[in-house]
């Protein structure tokens, strides 16, 4: 009896013209082909800088990775797209999750590999269960920002094949600095007292976000009792990451919150190419108040706050004490002052953090919707990612 050979990726791309898994040696173009296709928002035109390595921002991501480029008639690249593989908690049980990330397509792509594309997806989505690179995989999932209308019509008219089914609503804070004399920064001595981690906490860290993320319907892949886990490969990998970094929230010596302020640097940058006339108003009257203002033409320096966990049990009073804490220790230590924003997401359902910052801080909220992908012929209910009324956990730090 002959065994037949597993099918690959490549199998499933051989019935495609138009579309080919990139390598290495695409870096260059793909880099040329970023450039020429910005994300505009309501606020600003942002273009994306990926150092000289494309690839090195999904090493963040996770150890294994697949880009798909799109392939315009003359055989250049005119549009991309990635399925990170990551794990994570579902139900407490650590799971395979493929995440699909970074579509972007050039207006000039040819019609003919804009349909290959959909149908290609379906495909995948249909038979990755069949597919050597996807062993073990056991859902797809993305994440899309409310500001683009255009992606959320076309990707959410579940008219095709593919069905996005929504996950959880949540909000992207991003904090331009605080307002004078009106927010006061609370010293060190208060009921929660934070403090920077030291090597002596890694097992108490990782601990913490262990038990945070198994009470979560969607929680990062963290592991007290294995010395690989997610923690242990953000060190190794995230560029310039410390345990030194990590800020820890303790009330009566228990261990409330933490958070990692932390930037892509070289791997992802996002650079300004033009503002509206309001934040160009605002960006004025942050210079005024010793912040940094966004001008066109440079980098926007985004600090993310990673990690950014407080314990699930507390009253949502003592949660926002907690938050407070830490933001406070934030700007008493000037962690921020080399950069334009801190940056974090918001998956709370009763609004605990932005209560927090409202006359505070001058910040701006955008909207965005996490979805489970599926192919309309599995689109059953013993294969939903259900919440249960648990909150999901995303990382903002390589979204």
């Amino acid at each position: 009896m002959t065994v037949g050979r597993e099918k690959t990726l490549n199998d499933t791309l051989a019935k495609y013209r138009y579309l080919q898994l990139a390598q290495a040696s695409d870096n260059r173009e793909i880099l040329h082909f970023l450039a020429t296709v910005p994300m505009d928002t309501k606020s600003l035109t942002l273009r994306y800088s990926r150092g000289e390595d494309f690839f090195a921002f999904f090493k963040l991501q996770a150890d294994q990775y697949f880009v798909f480029k799109f392939l315009n008639l003359d055989g250049s690249i005119g549009g991309i797209s990635v399925i990170v593989m990551r794990k994570s908690y579902i139900a407490g049980r650590p799971t395979l999750l493929g995440y699909l990330c970074d579509l972007r397509v050039s207006p000039t792509l040819n019609k003919k590999a804009r349909l290959e594309w959909r149908k290609c997806y379906a495909d995948i989505l249909k038979n990755y269960r069949q597919l050597k690179e996807f062993s073990g995989l056991e859902y797809f999932y993305s994440a899309i920002l409310g500001e683009n209308e255009l992606a959320i019509k076309a990707l959410t008219r579940n008219k095709g094949d593919i069905i996005y089914r929504e996950i959880q609503a949540y909000k992207a804070f991003s904090l331009l600095g605080r307002v004078p004399l009106l927010s006061s920064l609370k010293k060190q001595g208060s009921r929660y007292h934070c403090r920077f981690a030291t090597v002596d906490d890694v097992s108490l860290l990782k601990n913490f976000l262990m038990n945070q993320s198994k009470e979560k319907a969607f929680g990062d892949y963290f592991d007290s009792e294995v010395e690989d886990d997610e923690l242990q490969r953000r060190l190794a990998t995230w560029e310039g990451m410390k345990i030194a970094d990590f800020i820890l929230c303790f009330s009566a010596g228990e261990l409330m919150g933490c958070l990692c302020p932390w930037s892509t640097k070289n791997s992802r940058k996002l650079i300004v190419d033009n503002l509206s006339l309001p934040l160009k108003i605002l960006s004025k009257m942050l210079a005024l108040i010793g912040c940094r203002p966004i001008i066109a033409g440079e980098e926007l320096k985004i600090l993310y706050l990673t990690h950014f966990e407080i314990k699930n049990w507390p009253t949502q009073r003592e949660k926002e004490r907690c938050f407070t804490a830490m933001l406070d220790f934030i700007y008493l230590n000037k962690v921020q002052k080399n950069y334009h924003m801190l940056s974090f997401l918001d998956f709370s359902e009763n609004a605990f953090l932005q209560k927090v910052l409202k006359g505070k801080y001058i910040y701006q909220k955008t909207p965005a919707l996490l979805f489970q992908v599926m192919h309309r012929d599995q689109f059953l209910e013993q294969d939903f990612l259900v919440k249960k009324n648990k909150l999901v956990s995303f990382e903002i730090g390589v979204s």
